[in-house]
């Protein structure tokens, strides 16, 4: 894709296509990892199967959803997340590694690409729900995990969701800011020209 192709494409479908491109690269990544456990004897071929399963579900889903709304700002935002989520709960609750949890934070950074608060907090909110429920229930059978270990990884993925959200405020703030220059940018042009307009009047009428 050169730079002029770039160009043209409307904002909102330049970041469904991020969006798609990203997800198709985090699962990709789940995929390699969860094939190289078991290949350690990690994880068994039944639940490998199930895994990729669903990941394949959710890109054809994903790819779906962006082909039919290729410019619709909400659709495959909240399809995706949505469907992350399940992905992720289902994760934390069938591995038998309590490290699984950093697979939701390349997910929020991702949601950075809308412009959306309600998305990235609601799924945030729903991410660190998930996450400390299932810690709390699954801390003992987790291989080598001890409370220590859960605490870090809740700590880690509350500090990141905080962090996140005061990057988005911050990018926000800067967005209306911007915004706001611009509209008083046109009004002084705007003003400019009618007062400009005015004296070519008054000339015009041998003032």
């Amino acid at each position: 894709m050169n730079e002029k192709r770039l160009k043209e494409i409307p904002i909102v479908e330049l970041r469904n296509i991020l969006m798609l491109i990203g997800l198709y690269l985090i699962l990709s990544v789940m995929t390699v990892i969860h094939v190289s456990e078991s290949m350690n004897e990690m994880y068994n071929e039944e639940y490998l199967s199930t895994h990729s399963f669903v990941m394949i579900v959710m890109l054809i889903v994903a790819t779906i959803v962006h082909m039919k709304y290729p410019r619709d700002k909400f659709k495959l935002g909240y399809v995706s997340s949505g469907m992350y989520l399940v992905l992720y709960s289902y994760t934390l609750m069938t591995s038998s590694t309590i490290g699984v949890y950093v697979y939701i934070i390349p997910f929020l950074i991702l949601l950075l690409i809308y412009d959306d608060t309600v998305l990235l907090l609601s799924t945030s909110i729903i991410a660190a729900f998930s996450t400390v429920s299932v810690f709390l229930v699954r801390s003992e059978t987790y291989d080598t995990c001890t409370a220590v270990d859960v605490e870090i990884a809740i700590a880690c993925i509350i500090l990141t969701i905080i962090f996140l959200l005061m990057s988005r405020l911050s990018v926000l703030r800067a967005f209306n800011r911007m915004q706001k220059l611009e509209k008083e940018l046109l009004e002084d042009t705007l003003t400019g020209c009618n007062n400009r307009k005015f004296l070519e009047q008054l000339v015009d009428n041998g003032f």
